[in-house]
């Protein structure tokens, strides 16, 4: 036993997507209050609209049951599909469906999308009815032959016979119950599918952006703590259900290029493209593509409108709901709460001046200021100025005379044994840092070392941009480490390791006085 539109609807709402509703909507027959002129036939009837009910606008009250109706309308009531009630209304007309028990509301904007999908699903028919049409064959006239003359044969009158034959056309061409059943209300893609194909709006991918992200920020928080554990095991798990969430995001970018009728084989190239920049053109090279991608997926997600009815990639993205638009705007305010939260940590940590621990002789480190006279580019440091670590061990040029900050307590207590001192200084828009480590005794694998010194660095908010980069100083083995706009260089001297960062904005003379800072790193033993 087929259910009604009433039952479909209400299984469809305990589910959570309307999408079989629709379908059951346009392929349902309903009672319709409509105004037929005096005398005048079946095609001549017009939708009765009344300006009191629904929401907003004018609307219509239809019903499965016809006494659902008369309740409210006397005049004359027909009987029309969901697809024909639809291409009647004009615009910003709704739907009010007579249920059992309550009055179901179909709001003009989701009326004009089911529009919109039955207009493409009839132009996609005529399609292929035309094209299913053969191609007149050309036979060619037989030969004259000899025969007696025969009576003359009246021809039926063409003109009566064409206008009839359009009139057959046209009226193959309506929208009644029998050709609702071609129909097809495609569902909106959902976020967990896999398929490539379907469209997602602007507001709508900004909104399945936001447990994406969240599930992005999730699985680095573990991810770190695994690594840094070296649990390898179980991490594999976590790097799988990365690229898992990293198809999805893909797939959303995907489905988004389908919106303005551009094909997902763009990004592909893109893609491509940056990784190919990493082999020809280096570390710059792919951190200048990377940053115009993101502008590019930045432009097309947010600001660039999908198009307007159907294309090559189906019908029209429907209405967005309020949860869609709420998801929306929560994930653009996060992002930018985010990034001033990462921005103020960065700048608090470079400026952490304010308990300095008193300077000894010898013992603070030494400043070299520059001989008279020297000159050096603007923002570099002068000449002949550096600064020379408490152990003697190491050299570095900082632009300004720095401080030494004082530690925690409560990161001196999850240090435990080791012992750290850090100096840094701000000039110009650059927050230089220099960490003395000692580790009590040589460690049997710097490696390992580096390795958890750089998921204690990064933490959560940075993502390294480029792989990290292995370096031998004087025969001791280093590391550098680029995340976005963070510079990091490490060395393992002994028991001693010197860590040094600047933290640059993203002007491209900013990045240049930091990478010259940590390029100045030297050893003196």
């Amino acid at each position: 036993m087929s259910q009604d539109f009433e039952q479909v609807l209400s299984a469809a709402q305990a589910d959570g997507s309307l999408n079989p509703a629709w379908k059951k909507f346009v392929h349902t027959q309903f009672f319709v209050p409509v105004i037929r002129p005096p005398g005048s036939d079946a095609s001549s009837i017009t939708p009765h609209l009344s300006g009191s009910a629904g929401a907003t606008g004018q609307s219509i009250l239809i019903s499965e049951v016809r006494e659902r109706v008369e309740r409210h309308h006397g005049g004359a009531i027909a009987t029309l599909s969901g697809v024909e009630v639809v291409r009647m209304l004009h615009a910003d007309a709704s739907i009010l469906v007579a249920l059992s028990d309550r009055t179901f509301d179909i709001a003009g904007d989701r009326v004009a999308w089911i529009r919109k999908s039955i207009d493409a699903t009839l132009a996609k028919a005529a399609q292929a009815r035309a094209a299913a049409v053969p191609a007149p064959v050309s036979v060619p006239a037989p030969a004259p032959a000899s025969a007696a003359p025969r009576a003359p044969v009246a021809l039926e009158k063409t003109e009566p016979a064409a206008a009839q034959r359009r009139a057959r056309e046209a009226e193959s061409m309506r929208v009644h119950a029998e050709s609702a059943e071609s129909v097809h209300m495609d569902p909106e893609p959902s976020l967990f599918a896999l398929s490539m194909h379907g469209r997602v709006g602007r507001m709508r991918v900004l909104a399945c952006s936001l447990p994406l992200f969240v599930a992005v920020g999730a699985l680095a928080a573990v991810g770190l703590r695994l690594s840094a554990q070296f649990q390898w095991v179980a991490l594999t798990p976590v790097v799988a259900a990365g690229l898992m969430v990293l198809y999805w995001m893909m797939r959303l970018m995907v489905l988004r290029l389908h919106d303005v009728n551009l094909s997902g084989a763009w990004l592909a190239g893109v893609v491509l493209l940056i990784f190919i920049g990493g082999f020809v053109g280096g570390e710059h090279l792919v951190e200048l593509m990377w940053t115009m991608f993101w502008l590019g997926t930045t432009i097309v997600c947010c600001l660039i409108p999908g198009t307007d009815g159907a294309n090559d990639h189906g019908p029209a993205t429907g209405p967005n709901s309020t949860l869609v638009k709420v998801g929306a705007w929560l994930f653009i305010l996060g992002y930018l709460v985010s990034q001033g939260t990462k921005s103020t940590l960065r700048d608090e940590a470079g400026r952490a001046h304010s308990a300095p621990q008193p300077e000894r002789a010898g013992d603070a480190g030494t400043w070299h200021a520059a001989p008279a006279g020297s000159a050096g580019k603007a923002g570099a440091p002068l000449a002949g100025q550096f600064w020379t670590s408490p152990d003697s061990a190491m050299t570095i040029a900082f632009p300004v005379k720095p401080d030494e900050d004082a530690v925690r307590a409560d990161v001196l207590q999850r240090m435990g044994a080791v012992r750290m001192r850090q100096f840094s200084a701000f000039a110009h828009s650059e927050n230089y840092r220099v960490q003395v480590l000692d580790l009590g005794a040589a460690p049997a694998d710097p490696e390992t070392v580096m390795l958890q010194l750089q998921a204690t660095l990064l933490g959560l908010n940075d993502v390294m941009t480029v792989p990290p980069r292995e370096l031998i100083f004087k025969g001791y083995p280093g590391r550098d480490i680029k995340a976005g706009q963070r510079l990091i260089r490490m060395v393992v001297v002994g028991s001693t390791v010197y860590i040094v960062t600047a933290d640059a904005d993203p002007a491209p003379a900013s990045m240049a006085r930091a990478g010259a800072f940590i390029g100045s790193l030297a050893l003196t033993q």
